[in-house]
């Protein structure tokens, strides 16, 4: 066998195996699943069950926390989670309320503690501490996280945020959040 025809039959046999290769990974892509990735980057399937909960979103009109109904991919408890943040920082459908925190904030982390506590690492690229905000805004922002992931998480009593990977003693001054909080429904709007 010559040369030339060892290295056409070479490069072919590699050209056959990528190609085999691209078949299969499209192949794989068409099963009919859709998946999509939370705050968090993790890979969510949202093409099965899904599951209803509730954000709590704030509104500064009557300095109260409004319930928003969701459907999210009912999934292991942190990825829940992840789904409930993700979607609250989504910000609310209602253009009466608003977001808890402005700008791109992420969720980088969670991480669940002894006594039904959960950590949730917040984070907002290339800021070292949490949006300036007023203090009815804080404790909406607070109890807005809060809320949604405790009232929807069972076995979650209190939350702790984080941001950083640290805990502050509060985020803008005004709201102590050096340790777990637990949900304040007192802060939550009467159904109409």
């Amino acid at each position: 066998m010559s040369e030339r025809r060892r290295a056409l039959l070479i490069a072919g046999a590699v050209v056959a195996g990528l190609l085999l290769v691209g078949l299969v990974l499209w192949l794989s892509r068409r099963d009919g699943s859709t998946s999509t990735r939370d705050a968090g980057g993790t890979e969510v399937d949202s093409t099965g069950p899904m599951v209803s909960v509730t954000l709590y979103y704030p509104s500064l009109s009557d300095r109260r926390l409004h319930a928003e109904e969701r459907s999210i991919p009912e999934s292991t408890r942190e990825e829940k989670v992840r789904s409930i943040v993700a979607a609250l920082l989504e910000g609310p459908q209602s253009q009466m309320l608003a977001a808890p925190l402005p700008g791109t904030i992420e969720l980088a982390g969670v991480f669940f503690g002894e006594g039904g506590v959960i950590y949730l690492d917040l984070r907002q690229p290339d800021q070292e501490r949490p949006p300036a905000l007023g203090s009815l805004e804080e404790l909406l922002a607070v109890y807005s996280l809060v809320d949604s992931v405790a009232l929807n998480t069972p076995g979650i009593d209190r939350v702790a945020l984080l941001w950083n990977g640290s805990q502050p003693e509060s985020f803008s001054g005004h709201v102590d959040t050096a340790r777990p909080l637990t949900p304040n429904r007192k802060l939550l709007a009467e159904s109409p």
